[in-house]
This record gives structure tokens, sequence and C-alpha cells, in this order.
């Protein structure tokens, strides 16, 4: 499929916009975002459509699709791709005109969590020359989209948010991905172009595998390395297969003052058990708040504002991430 400058790219008149919430909203949690994404829209124009799937994908649904092979919820969630697959048909399909380039956009999907999961088996059900006028972004998704799946995808992931990168790395062959597409990140805006980016990366790796090759052998360990060329092919067939942008933690003002309490104050005393007892509250506090930054991180909510982004982007033919 081919793959156009941003600039170059138009919306139909009449394009729509479909959002596919993540694991456990009710369709009324997907309303609610529907209403959000429209007013984020309304502010350049009145003339796209706004609906929702709704993906009523639950948590034990997921957990027993994705690590128990549950036939029953794999055959639901199946069902379901189906069924968001006709829907993007029809829509895509009324719009349609032979004499359209692959430049004009009919539509475009905003998928959340598990709807990008979803999404990426409903593409696979949908007509190729309805898909070359199609954009999909996915927020925190389950899985990352390919490229070529549409005439534009980008996987918008926050550095943060552990809940889609472990979806992500449970889907995917290469665990590391999310980390490799974060560097690569980090490098471009650095301002080096892709291959010296990924030149690096492929230095960068070859270097640690030696690193760990060698104490592997202290211990009469037979570990297999990659070629810097190897590596070098590896990465540049990743990036090229997809658009993952990966976004530093939004700063939020703490009231991080740190609680002297009484119960602090008192196992000061120096003995090992009180020692022991506030090193353990000190870990649980960690654990916690690491747990609560990673829910928040993977809201929708908290990718709005790339929606926003996003959205004006868009409409302006000045979309940013299409040529990584």
């Amino acid at each position: 499929m081919a793959i156009y400058n941003p600039c170059q790219m138009q919306f139909k008149p009449d394009a729509f916009f479909l959002y596919v919430n993540g694991l456990g909203n009710t369709s009324v949690d997907a309303q609610t975002s529907v209403v959000a994404i429209r007013s984020l829209l309304e502010m350049y124009t009145y003339s796209f459509s706004v609906d929702y799937f709704h993906n009523e994908t639950n948590m034990a649904g997921y957990v027993a699709s994705t690590f128990f092979d549950h036939e029953p919820e794999i055959d639901r969630q199946n069902t379901s791709a189906c069924q968001l697959a006709n829907v993007l048909q029809e829509k895509l399909k009324v719009r349609y005109n032979t004499y359209d380039s692959e430049s004009i956009i009919y539509g475009v999907v905003f998928a959340h969590s598990h709807g990008a999961a979803l999404t990426d088996l409903a593409l696979n059900l949908v007509q190729q020359h309805y898909l070359q006028h199609l954009i999909v972004i996915c927020y925190g998704g389950a899985k990352l989209i390919r490229k070529s799946k549409a005439v534009m995808i980008v996987n918008h992931v926050r550095e943060k948010d552990h809940v889609s990168q472990l979806a992500i790395t449970l889907s995917s062959t290469d665990k590391s991905m999310t980390n490799i597409f974060q560097r690569y990140n980090t490098l471009r805006m650095m301002g080096k172009t892709k291959q010296e980016a990924v030149a690096i990366m492929a230095t960068e790796q070859t270097i640690t595998s030696a690193v760990v090759q060698l104490k592997g052998k202290k211990k009469n360990e037979q570990k297999k390395i990659d070629s810097f060329q190897e590596r070098l092919d590896y990465l540049l067939n990743l990036i090229d297969s997809y658009n993952v942008v990966v976004h530093p933690m939004l700063k939020e003002d703490s009231d991080d003052s740190t609680d002297t309490t009484e119960n602090d104050q008192e196992e000061t005393d120096g003995s090992f058990w009180a020692a022991f007892k506030k090193k353990a509250k000190a870990v649980v506090k960690t654990v916690a708040e690491e747990i609560r930054t990673a829910v928040h991180e993977h809201k929708f909510d908290t990718y709005m504002a790339q929606v926003s982004n996003d959205i004006s982007s868009m409409l302006s033919g000045s979309f940013p991430y299409q040529d990584h």
C-alpha cells in the first residue's frame, strides 16, 4: 500500500471518526469519550461524524483468551472483530469512489487499549482498497498495529503506561519492542536521521551482547550473538513496519510532601525490626505509586492532549508521525 506525505492528504467532506474503547468500558464510558472527541473536532469543523464501536471485552475475558486460550472468549472476540469490520466496511463503502486517490481520507479510527487489538483483527477482514482511505491511531494499545494495514497507522504509548507496554510485550515476539521504539524516538528527537538512529542502536545492542557473551563464557555458557549487520537489518525492518511514538510521562503537581508520620518517627530507634518495617513500608508505597501511575497513564483521558494534537495536525494537513 502506498504511503503518502501527510501534507498531500485531504479529508473527504463527509469523513467519519470512530472510537473503539478498551477493557472494562461500558457503553456510557465510550459515549463520554466520543463527546470529548467531538468537542475537539468542533473547534475546527462540524462536518465530520463521530461515533463509537462498543468493545465489550472485560479483564476476565482478556486474561482467559490471552493466557489460557479460552476458546469461547476467543470466538466472542473474533465475532466482535467481524462486527467492527462490517461497520468499517460499510462506512468506507458508502464513501468510496474509484476516482479518489489514496490521499483522500474517508475516516479515522481512534482505538484505546484492547480496542487496538480488536481493530487489528478487524482490519484483516476489510477489503484492501477501502483501507487505502483509512487512518488508524492507537492510544495505549494492547497490540501494535503494522503500518501496512491502512494508509496511515500510529501507535502512541506513554513511557509510564506499563499496562499497554505489558500487553504489547505479551503479543510480540520481541519482548523489548517498546524499549526499542523509546530509544529510537529519543535519538530522532536529538536530530538523528532514521539511518543514524538505527546504526547507533545496533552498535549499542552488539556491544551489550558481546559483554553478556563474555560473562557467559566465564560460566561456560554458550550464547548466540547476532552480528552488527543482522541487528541493523532487524531494527530497520522493525522501524519500517511500525509507527510507534513513546511519550514521556505528564508532569503532575504532586503533594509529595514527605510525610514524617508519628509511626515513622517512632521507628527511628535503630532496632532491626524497626528498620525492616520502615523499609517494607517504603517498598509497598513505591509499588502502590507505580501501579497508580501506570493505571493513570493508561486511561484514555490521559491521552486526550495527544488526541487533540493529532486532530489539529490531521486537519491542518501536517500529520507529524508518518515519515519516520
